[in-house]
């Protein structure tokens, strides 16, 4: 996840520049001192590493600096803690962390492969939000969101099989979006960790429909939505300010 220090410079006089501004290479050219092959190299590896997203029309967009430095803080923190147990279960990492668009607020969110020491398990990740799956189990998972956790999340220690995607149902996602929005109001008042989910599953249902293999987290599904509708940089701005119902509504009208 770490990267080169030349990369991380560019990187953040790129970011110091432009913030959640798109730029072209052309901007990238004049704002950087590095040859244009150095530059063209740092952007190509800094998109693969997801440090850099690219945009239609020749433009790219650099993730918040802030959130890529708590994302790795709490990256290293769970690693850590894994090898200081030594653990071997097949463990991942997904959410907002692996993203690298965690908050301070965020969880560090893991999925652990294991048939028994479940009790166990969660007494040494009190601090995080920890799911298990059973492995003889995971072969008839039909979870879509299952599935995006072995696909695009991090593999802590070992990597396990998980069915093709022909197995998965990503169609259910705009469903089921749909029914938690509708039953998220609680004394008239809406329970935002649900319509959060909400937007999450609108969003990668967006992302799946236009080719593109949605993130793990509903923070990371609206920041690459950016990729096909460039007002989505704005949705993820909004985020930060709890305006949910809004970017609900915004993101459920485009995917229908």
């Amino acid at each position: 996840m770490w990267v080169p220090k030349w990369e991380a410079k560019i990187f953040m006089i790129l970011w110091d520049t432009y913030g959640l501004s798109p730029f072209t290479l052309s901007d990238a050219f004049n704002t950087l001192s590095s040859s244009k092959d150095i530059v063209r190299v740092a952007l190509s590896r800094l998109v693969k590493r997801g440090w850099i997203i690219r945009l239609k029309r020749g433009k790219y967009l650099a993730k918040p600096l802030d959130r890529i430095i708590t994302s790795l803080t709490k990256y290293f923190k769970v690693m850590n803690l894994i090898d200081s147990m030594r653990l071997k279960y097949p463990i991942y990492l997904y959410g907002s962390v692996a993203d690298l668009l965690a908050s301070q607020a965020s969880d560090i969110d893991l999925l652990i492969v294991a048939d028994e020491n479940w009790e166990t398990l969660e007494k040494t990740f009190s601090s995080m939000h920890v799911t298990f799956v059973k492995k003889r189990n995971l072969m008839q998972s039909m979870d879509f969101n299952l599935y995006l956790i072995f696909k695009k999340g991090i593999p802590l220690t070992t990597k396990v099989q998980v069915p093709n995607l022909s197995s998965f149902n990503p169609e259910k996602l705009l469903e089921t979006s749909q029914i938690l929005f509708e039953t998220a109001k609680i004394n008239s008042l809406i329970y935002e960790p649900q319509v959060l989910t909400a937007i999450g599953f609108a969003a990668k249902y967006i992302l799946y429909k236009n080719g593109i293999l949605p993130p793990t987290s509903t923070v990371g599904a609206i920041f690459e939505l950016a990729k096909i509708k460039e007002e989505y940089i704005k949705a993820f701005k909004e985020l930060g300010t709890r305006k949910l119902e809004e970017i609900y509504k915004r993101v459920i009208k485009w995917a229908v």
